[in-house]
């Protein structure tokens, strides 16, 4: 985002961005419980590591049915998760 943004990427410490984030974040939770006319689904990223197939239930549930849980559920590798810490 900073250099889509034309910003200096070393100008902001790791602390100061993950700051940042997070009050990006909180502010967007705030604007879309205010939003009457949306309803939003949390899905965290290790939960679906943890449990693929009951995160796919719960995504095909809140949009409708209708899904194929099995096949959403296949394509989850947690060989991919690059953990950073």
């Amino acid at each position: 985002m900073l250099v889509r943004r034309g910003e200096d990427t070393e100008r902001i410490d790791d602390m100061e961005m993950a700051r940042l984030f997070a009050r990006h974040l909180s502010q967007m939770e705030s604007w879309l419980a205010s939003q009457p006319h949306m309803d939003v689904l949390y899905v965290h990223y290790r939960d679906v590591l943890a449990a693929p197939a009951a995160q796919a239930a719960r995504v095909n549930a809140f949009l409708g049915g209708g899904l194929d849980e099995l096949k959403m559920a296949q394509v989850v590798d947690p060989e991919l998760y690059r953990h950073k810490g």
